[in-house]
């Protein structure tokens, strides 16, 4: 049995405490399943929350893993192709050694030297980075305190924020994305796209620029006139979560009067970046 698991997750944000992943760890391990276990957005994980790598819960539960990285999220790669696939059992190894290369795939040379750049000397840049995603997820909070209809939860990690608009008075209760880019000019991902349980639900990229990011607008309310309310009461979601939008901005510029926080404390012992891999392998 293969079990894939994301951690931060993508399109809910959500990223999972230890006793969370020790419950998936044990449900593994008693229905001998091999665990896949994309970390692919672990290097952006914002304050408040900490990335526990999955084969860091111990050896039983290591060699049962395979853990998936890349510098692609955190540092925009994507199209460089170039990630890893980290087996903690040898037999597991050999078998995605054993792959066609049209199946498993490969990097490119450029992806690799990328790689390594922004794991080794990429540093400073991406803590201003996760930085100016933490006061995005802050502006978008604000936002969202006038527009009530519009349920969430921030985005512990990655940098996508997950917007339940079922509530909404829309045209297509199941495609609220549309009618954000028609009345607001803003370009979300359709909830749909992420499967049924998704459909009214939108993604939304924090990973903008200011200038680009949404203001509040009259246009945002669109054909949905918002109710507006005290900043003191606002609820975000508590039910089904649920990862990336189409605008995106400038993060490379440095931002004034950040202080680059230890990026260490990100990725702690068992992380695949302390196996030998990453952006902190020295």
């Amino acid at each position: 049995m293969r079990w894939p698991r994301a951690n931060p997750d993508n399109p809910t944000g959500r990223v999972l405490h230890r006793w969370e992943l020790r419950m998936l760890a044990d449900a593994a391990i008693r229905y001998d399943a091999v665990v896949l276990a994309d970390e692919i957005h672990a290097d952006v994980v914002l304050a408040g929350a900490e990335h526990v790598p999955f084969v860091s819960l111990g050896p039983d539960v290591a060699a049962r893993t395979v853990t998936f990285v890349s510098a692609s999220k955190a540092f925009n790669l994507a199209g460089l192709h170039c990630a890893l696939a980290l087996a903690g059992n040898p037999d597991v190894a050999d078998r995605i050694r054993a792959l066609p290369v049209h199946r498993r795939g490969g990097p490119s040379t450029l992806g690799l030297v990328a790689a390594k750049a922004d794991w080794t000397e990429g540093d400073e840049w991406l803590d201003a980075a996760i930085a100016h995603i933490g006061r995005q997820r802050q502006r978008l909070a604000e936002l969202l305190a006038d527009l009530p209809a519009i349920r969430w939860h921030p985005p512990e990690g990655t940098y996508l924020a997950w917007l339940d608009c079922r509530a909404l008075q829309l045209p297509d209760p199941r495609e609220p994305a549309g009618c954000f880019l028609e009345n607001a000019k803003v370009a979300l991902a359709e909830g749909c796209e992420f499967g049924a349980e998704g459909c009214g639900w939108a993604r939304l990229s924090l990973a903008t620029s200011g200038p680009c990011s949404p203001k509040p607008s009259p246009a945002w309310s669109g054909p949905w006139p918002p109710t507006r309310r005290s900043r003191n009461d606002v609820r975000t979601s508590t039910g089904a979560l649920g990862p990336h939008v189409g605008i995106r901005g400038r993060l490379g510029t440095r931002q004034p009067g950040l202080s680059p926080g230890d990026s260490h404390a990100r990725h702690p012992a068992g992380h695949p970046r302390h196996l030998g891999v990453g952006r902190h392998h020295r």
